[in-house]
């Protein structure tokens, strides 16, 4: 089993937050915003980058064969236009760098 993360991009602060989060009495809880439209929240993938880095929904990776961008479509999280899966996405090079947010 994966662990379940989070992260916000804050957009006033151009910066993201991480965290585990909550729901608690129907609010989310553990983040600065609950405006989830100006200040959207992504999901940790469960994979690592060749450096150990933790892969999120929106990251932009590279590897030998160019850059894609992470994404969550029917149920699973997926890279670039034509939607492999992360596991499919050209093996242990893979490297985030960036995401959407902050290189749009």
């Amino acid at each position: 089993m994966r662990p379940i993360k989070f992260r916000q991009w804050i957009t006033e602060k151009h910066r993201m937050e991480y965290g585990m989060g909550i729901v608690k009495d129907g609010h989310w809880q553990g983040f600065s915003s609950v405006s989830f439209v100006e200040n959207p929240v992504t999901q940790f993938t469960g994979f690592l980058d060749k450096n150990g880095k933790e892969i999120y929904e929106g990251d932009i990776l590279k590897n030998s064969g160019g850059t894609a961008i992470v994404s969550f479509d029917r149920g699973a999280f997926v890279v670039g236009k034509y939607g492999c899966t992360l596991y499919q996405f050209a093996g242990d090079d893979k490297e985030v760098i960036g995401n959407i947010y902050e290189i749009p």
